[in-house]
This record gives structure tokens, C-alpha cells and sequence, in this order.
């Protein structure tokens, strides 16, 4: 499984894993688990494929990103109805991450994770040899994961108990001899069970992986794009939001003259600039109707936690500045460090109307779309109070006669 990436996009790959496994704010750090395991039994039994098991490790349950992590890794709801749409998450997973380049050798060894030797896995009832020596790694080391999951305070002898039920069916005694191998390393296990240790354990991993040399530190912008078309399907009216708010948002700063290094600021910014909101309760997000008091203190912690995670991404953390500030409002009464005026950064500023353009021009669960006229009326009422006046007036000249928003589909087919 020979594939390349550079160092900066596979933090980038780690932290969407990490994302996508925050369930309202729990960190379930299924992903990663999977990763560190499957990685360390890629030296026991193929040392050439160790970068690509790390990815797939990562990526594996990239196909649940629109789902709760608990439909996925909660024993009873493969029991409920929804199992039917959990037992399709590994062609989901494996058509997600085709759309990375040159990785189809990963998405091959994502497809057939859940495949058991015995044939009575899925999603093609693949028997033996039949299934890839990568894909029979990412089921036991899923396995695993599963189990840690789902069984509360277990020790590594009820691990082993259960996983030996297993041998012949799930995967072959050979690779469950490799497996307790791994596990039984006490940094492993500790891993395993500990956050902290866990996150220590995949900066070391970090180092020694097989990389592409990195000196720019530079994400690839294809990624940025496909991080955000992610995390704007995850919830019911966001499909395309972070793309549009990057059009709009390119928009507005080409009308006010700025400098190209600030434009692609601009557009990676505000294809990010949401990311926070993963870790909200869809029962918020979707809400049809006004928020109570409480529900809307949740949603303002999205712009903090966006903050966070950028962060903690290397490559991004030149957009630590403007992440997290596109809630705060000129007049000082935003979010979440009530900045006002000039101390709001100009990306920000831009990203900020041009997010509450496209609100309001799209139909939410809690509002019907406007016209763009209306809209536009709109930001103009609030220029002096929400936003930047001279970001108005450079919005209105270039938004002003849109028949309808979605001419930014032509961006997002580039994109």
C-alpha cells in the first residue's frame, strides 16, 4: 500500500479524524486507536504498507461523518433499524476518501474492513486470502477499538478473553497472535486507555512515519476544501455553506483591494471557519424554532473549540488569528472575547458577512432563504453594530443584482 503525503497534510488528516469522533463534545478517539494499533502491526506483518494502515487507520470511519459516533461504535444500534445504514459505512468510507489524491490503494484496504475471514462480514463477503492483508489488520485493530468502546473498565485479560472468541471468524490466529503482541507493550495499552498517553503516543508515531520532507508547512488547498465540504454535511443545512462563505468571502476582499497572501487567508479561513460547530448536539444545530437561552451558550462555545482545533494543525495555525473572531462584532458585543472594531482581524471581519450573507440567502431549519436584496438590506442595517462598515459597503458593490447564491457552484467545481 505505497502512498505519499507530506507531514503537514497528515496532521491535517489526523485532526479531521479526531473531529469526526467528537460526539457533543466527548471525545471518543476511536480513530486514533485504530491508527497507533494498526500501524504498529503494519511493522509485524508489513513493514511497506505502515504509512497507508496509519491513514486508513485514520480514515477508516470517515463514511459515519453525517452520523452520531454512537450509531457506529455502540453495540446496540447495530441491533436497532439503523444498522442498515451503519453496515454501509465502509463503501461510504472508501468513495470519501478516493476523493483525496493518490489515495485508492488506502481506499481499497478501507472497503473491506469489516470483511471476516470466516466470509460472513461485509460489505462483499470476502473469505480468507480473499481480503487484504491491510484491510484483515484494520478489522482486528477496529476491532479493539470497538471493544474499548463498549465494554466499561476492562483490563487486558477480558480484552484477550473476548478477542479469542473471535479467532477463525473475525480474523486468523496468527493475526490475533501479532495483536495481543502489540497491546501487551505497556506504552500501547496505556495509550489505549488514556487520552493524554494516547495523543503522546501519535506525535512519537508522528516522527518516524515515512513522510514527504514538508519545509513549507503548507496545506494543500484541495484538502482544506475537502476538510470543509465535510463538516458542512454533517448537519441538515449546512450542505455548501463553507464553500459559498469562501466564494462570497474572496469576493468582498477583491473589491476592497487586498493583498493575495491575505485573500488565500481569507479562503482557507472561511472554509474552516465552522469546524467548531462538530462538536455541538445536532438536536441544537437542527433546531427548528428559537434557541432557549441555553441552547444558543452552547453554540457560541463552536467558536472557541474552532479556535482549538485549528491549533492544533501546524500547518494551519497561521489561521489561529482569524479563526474563532469571525463571531465578534464591530460594536464589541460578539463572541467569544467581545473584540471590537479594528481589533476584530479584517479576515474575520469579511468572513463575517459574508457567512451572514449566505444565512440568510439559504433556507435553514429555523428560517426560509431571502432574496438577496433583502439580505443585502439587512447587512446594511447592521453595518456600525455587527459588522465593519467598509465591509459592507465593498460586499454591497459585488453582491448586489445575484439572481441567486448558488452561482457559487461554479467555484465549488473548482474548488
Amino acid at each position: 500500500m505505497d502512498i505519499q503525503i507530506t507531514r503537514t497534510n497528515l496532521e491535517v488528516l489526523r485532526a479531521l479524524a479526531y473531529i469526526l469522533d467528537i460526539e457533543e463534545s466527548e471525545k471518543l478517539y476511536h480513530s486514533w486507536r485504530v491508527a497507533v494499533m494498526a500501524k504498529a502491526l503494519g511493522q509485524a506483518k508489513c513493514e511497506d504498507s505502515i504509512l497507508g494502515l496509519y491513514v486508513a487507520g485514520l480514515l477508516h470511519d470517515i463514511g459515519t461523518f453525517d452520523m452520531s459516533n454512537r450509531a457506529v461504535h455502540y453495540r446496540r444500534h447495530f441491533e436497532s433499524k439503523s444498522s442498515s445504514e451503519v453496515r454501509t459505512h465502509p463503501q461510504r468510507s472508501a468513495a470519501i476518501t478516493c476523493g483525496l489524491s493518490d489515495f485508492i490503494p488506502v481506499a481499497k484496504a478501507v472497503l473491506d474492513h469489516h470483511e471476516w475471514i470466516n466470509g460472513k462480514g461485509y460489505p462483499r463477503g470476502l473469505k480468507g486470502d480473499q481480503i487484504s492483508i491491510e484491510s484483515q489488520i484494520l478489522r482486528v485493530a477496529d476491532k479493539v477499538a470497538f471493544l474499548l468502546d463498549t465494554e466499561k473498565d476492562i483490563d487486558i485479560s477480558d480484552l484477550d478473553s473476548l478477542l479469542r472468541l473471535k479467532i477463525g471468524n473475525e480474523f486468523s490466529k496468527d493475526l490475533y497472535n501479532s495483536l495481543i503482541e502489540v497491546i501487551k507493550q505497556e506504552k500501547m495499552w496505556e495509550a489505549l486507555l488514556d487520552a493524554k498517553k494516547l495523543e503522546q503516543l501519535t506525535d512519537k508515531i508522528f516522527i518516524q512515519l515515512p513522510v514527504v520532507d514538508d519545509e513549507s508547512l503548507d496545506v494543500d488547498k484541495r484538502l482544506i476544501s475537502f476538510f470543509g465540504r465535510l463538516l458542512d454535511a454533517k448537519h441538515s443545512y449546512t450542505q455548501g455553506h463553507s464553500l459559498r462563505v469562501a466564494y462570497f468571502s474572496i469576493m468582498i476582499a477583491l473589491a476592497m483591494g487586498l493583498p493575495e497572501e491575505t485573500i488565500e487567508k481569507i479562503e482557507s479561513a472561511a472554509f474552516l471557519h465552522d469546524i467548531g460547530k462538530i462538536g455541538i448536539p445536532k438536536s441544537i444545530l437542527d433546531k427548528k424554532g428559537r434557541l432557549t437561552i441555553e441552547e444558543f451558550e452552547i453554540i457560541k462555545k463552536h467558536a472557541s473549540f474552532s479556535r482549538e482545533i485549528i491549533e492544533r494543525i501546524p500547518g494551519l495555525g497561521r489561521l489561529s488569528y482569524v479563526i474563532g473572531t469571525d463571531q465578534e462584532h464591530w460594536n464589541g458585543l460578539g463572541y467569544p472575547r467581545q473584540l471590537k472594531k479594528k481589533e476584530i482581524p479584517i479576515e474575520a471581519r469579511i468572513i463575517s458577512v459574508a457567512d451572514a450573507f449566505d444565512a440568510m440567502t439559504s433556507t435553514r431549519s429555523y428560517h426560509k432563504a431571502i432574496s438577496v436584496s433583502e439580505a443585502l438590506e439587512e447587512l446594511k442595517k447592521s453595518k456600525e453594530t455587527d459588522f465593519d462598515p467598509e465591509v459592507v459597503e465593498a460586499a454591497v458593490g459585488v453582491l448586489e443584482g445575484f439572481k441567486n447564491p448558488s452561482i457559487a457552484a461554479c467555484y465549488v467545481k473548482s474548488a
